[in-house]
């Protein structure tokens, strides 16, 4: 039957066509693969080259980042019609998350009264959630919701008098990791930027569709990301889990001149990321175990408490995941692909190539699957199983036959990543299900794109904007995978006792020290406040880098001149956490400009730079130096600082504009 319908002059019309394709896929999925195949061994080099150069590092430990001086932190969370999550989303964080100085800013719609309420309940009883109402009706896109929040957030320190020296991004729907503001916290100003890895949670296997995020974002989290920061610098934002410095986003916002976050692009934070490097900052993306959890190493990275990511629930529909996949492709592959074309090195331009093939080899994917349809029907006719018989396409010893050989162990190759890399963060069930699930994954991204090209192309020839489509979060809130954390919110200060600082330092009592010196009080009789000196200088010696760490904490606090040469010395400590600790502390002395000079005299050119970074970070004392920065003595000092901070070249140069124009306004 099939044979009378397939009459014989149309059987070679149908070969050619199934040739051609073969050709077509056969060329796109050997450049692809071998493309895959450079992150492939990238990651394993990356490996190896780690364990033995960084063999003896310790590793970042809870004790460790809890130690830093904690900076203020402002939470962005964008919200349209996010009611039914929202109020838990932040519950969380505010009962979970093991931090303390940091607000959270929800962007809400004046026409979503649901998510108003939700957010304004919380507010009452937390005073660190503030709602921050767009003023255009929702929906807008994200980055429009984002730059609503940036200028509300400057607004609430000039209204407030405080300032927020870093920004973290989420969405409504984010399970927010208990100690990862304490990672930003502690490596930000060191860098601009951080990327923690955001994974969908472990659910039934049955969920498809959920899965099939879970199997990609698993890869592109554990080996993709590793090696695109190792080789370019480049770091895709995700646009949850990520952490800005304020100076960075501040240099940005001079440069730029317009809205920070690019409202012409329905993925504004792989834009923000490409806006980074292009400006020079330096972005990380951070995968990290820390040292002092005690689970197995073969844990499932999932169910390890000591692995530092965000988690989220995905679409469990086809539907929902073909039209949030829809945006990723717009703006990723093809807006970004026309604002900013491939500028940048061959190494760069490399990376783009990874992004923006999606729409190509997904839609190879689906052409190629009919390929693997009429090869399997040609040869179950060809052994008579079936009454149909198709005219062979691929012939041994043939150059698409080799292609299609080479193809095939690419392919088998990718199917092993995806397995070792699912179950580093799943389990070996959940890798071993991964290899089938990539069919299913490949048709809905296939799909996605399909659809995409549609809306891009659309909206091209109306000259209109591609049109936001949210995604609706039907899954909830989740809770960590992992439980049994640890808390590091500390409880109210004992009183301060002389005597039990003294016993510390002289027993070296390392923990204990470390606890004793954040009780002393800022005012003491100076008999007291002189013996207290002595002991805090002993204290600073302590070979114990914690110890160390919590004299430079304290030294901002106290802002005693007695202990400013002290801490001046542990800018120059070997570890950076001492140093870190030290900038900010010195930050906070009235005199900055003596300050300045006195670590430029120090010939420390580490030393400076951790304090020009802190200093960076710190937009209100910027603002007191600059003021002062044409004194004639301060000329090599304003040198030195232009030298390495473009922002306050920028500011100083700025502030002498406005003032030549009032100058000549007046006369």
């Amino acid at each position: 039957m099939l044979d009378s319908f397939l009459f014989p002059d149309w059987l070679p019309l149908i070969r050619d066509c199934c040739i051609v394709i073969a050709w077509i896929a056969a060329i796109v999925f050997l450049i692809s693969g071998l493309e895959d195949l450079c992150y492939d061994i990238g990651v394993y080099v990356w490996k190896i080259y780690r364990r033995i150069k960084y063999r003896k590092r310790e590793r970042l430990s809870l004790t460790k980042i809890k130690s830093r001086v904690q900076q203020r932190i402002a939470i962005f969370v964008p919200a349209w019609s996010e009611g039914s999550v929202i109020g838990e989303m932040l519950d969380n964080i505010i009962q979970r998350v093991e931090y303390r100085n940091y607000y959270i800013f929800v962007g809400t719609y004046p026409n979503d009264e649901e998510t108003q309420a939700a957010v304004n309940a919380l507010a009452l009883r937390h005073p660190q959630v503030i709602n921050v109402v767009n003023t255009q009706e929702g929906p807008t896109n994200k980055a429009n919701c984002m730059n609503s929040i940036y200028r509300t957030m400057k607004q609430f320190e000039q209204t407030h008098d405080l300032h927020f020296d870093l920004v973290v991004m989420h969405d409504a729907e984010d399970v927010v990791h208990p100690y990862s503001l304490l990672l930003y916290n502690y490596l930000i100003p060191r860098v601009d930027a951080i990327q923690l890895p955001i994974l969908p949670l472990p659910v039934a296997h049955t969920q498809l569709v959920h899965w099939s995020y879970a199997d990609e974002f698993a890869e592109n989290h554990m080996k993709d990301m590793v090696v695109r920061e190792k080789m370019v610098g480049l770091v895709p934002f995700a646009g949850v889990g990520t952490g800005f410095s304020r100076s960075a986003l501040a240099l940005l916002e001079e440069q730029g001149g317009d809205a920070l976050f690019n409202e012409r692009t329905l993925t504004e934070d792989y834009s923000f990321g490409m806006k980074m490097k292009s400006a020079g900052l330096q972005t990380v993306f951070v995968n990290l175990v820390m040292d002092d959890e005690t689970d197995r190493w073969y844990t499932p990275l999932a169910k390890r408490r000591g692995f530092l990511a965000n988690w989220s629930y995905f679409p469990r529909s086809f539907a929902r995941a073909v039209r949030q996949k829809t945006r990723w492709i717009i703006g990723i592959s093809l807006q970004e692909w026309e604002i900013s074309g491939w500028q940048g090195s061959t190494v760069t331009r490399f990376n783009l190539m990874k992004d923006r093939k999606v729409f190509i080899t997904a839609s190879v994917n689906l052409l190629a699957y009919i390929l693997v349809t009429y090869v399997i029907l040609a040869e179950l006719g060809e052994r008579g199983y079936i009454a149909l018989h198709l005219l062979p396409i691929i012939h041994k010893g043939t150059l698409l036959y080799t292609l299609i050989l080479i193809d095939t162990v690419i392919m088998l190759l990718r199917a092993l990543e995806r397995v070792v890399f699912v179950t580093m963060v799943y389990g070996l069930l959940a890798g071993v299900l991964a290899v089938p699930r990539l069919i299913f994954g490949n048709i809905l991204n296939g799909v996605a794109t399909y659809r995409a090209l549609l809306q891009y192309l659309k909206a091209r020839r109306g000259g209109q904007r591609v049109p936001w489509d949210k995604t609706e979060h039907l899954e909830g809130v989740g809770h960590m995978p992992s439980e049994g954390y640890m808390s590091t919110v500390a409880a109210d200060k004992p009183p301060f006792i002389y005597r039990q600082l003294v016993k510390a330092v002289t027993e070296a009592d390392d923990q204990r020290l470390s606890e004793i010196l954040e009780t002393i009080p800022r005012e003491l009789p100076a008999k007291e406040k002189t013996r207290v000196v002595a002991q805090v200088e002993a204290a600073a010696r302590s070979e114990a880098y914690l110890v160390r760490a919590m004299v430079a904490r304290v030294s901002g606090f106290l802002q005693w001149e007695e202990l400013f040469s002290i801490t001046l010395h542990l800018l120059q400590d070997r570890e950076w956490l001492v140093r870190a600790n030290a900038a900010r502390s010195l930050l906070l002395y009235p005199d900055l400009a003596h300050t300045a000079n006195e670590v430029r005299n120090l010939e420390d050119a580490y030393a400076w730079e951790v304090f020009t970074r802190s200093l960076n970070m710190n937009l209100p004392a910027q603002q007191r130096l600059i003021a002062r920065l044409d004194a004639p003595e301060l000329a090599t000092l304003r040198a030195s600082l232009f030298e390495h901070s473009q922002l306050m070249k920028i500011k100083y140069d700025r502030l002498h504009q406005d003032d030549a124009v009032v100058t000549l306004v007046t006369q």
